[in-house]
């Protein structure tokens, strides 16, 4: 029963944090325009990762598609460090360390739904 409770709590947690920055890419908030700009994306390839990320979000709400969703997400989070390690930012790309963690602690426990 911990466990369904833990990993309900983690998949909230991913849900919201995805939402908040795909939502914030969608929008060009400061915070995501910034960190666009200092990974020298351009307006179409934030778009893009947008779209994944919400993309990543949903996926990860059903059952079903909660591998997937874990793995895209799982993917981008490396796609993001890689592109940290491009312009020379160590800090930025280990701090994603923990959260590309994330999605692979969220597969060993399962989805609290599933059968």
């Amino acid at each position: 029963m911990a466990i369904k409770v833990l990993s309900a709590a983690l998949i909230c947690l991913t849900v919201i944090l995805s939402l908040k920055h795909g939502l914030g890419m969608l929008r060009s908030s400061s915070e995501e325009r910034a960190l666009a700009e200092d990974l020298r994306l351009s307006r179409t390839a934030q778009l893009a990762l947008a779209w994944l990320i919400l993309g990543s979000a949903v996926l990860i709400l059903f059952p079903a598609t909660f591998v997937a969703g874990n793995l895209l997400g799982a993917t981008l989070i490396l796609v993001v460090t890689v592109l940290q390690l491009r312009v020379r930012d160590i800090r930025g790309a280990l701090i994603e360390i923990p959260f590309l963690l994330l999605p692979f602690l969220m597969i060993y426990l399962q989805h609290p739904l599933r059968r």
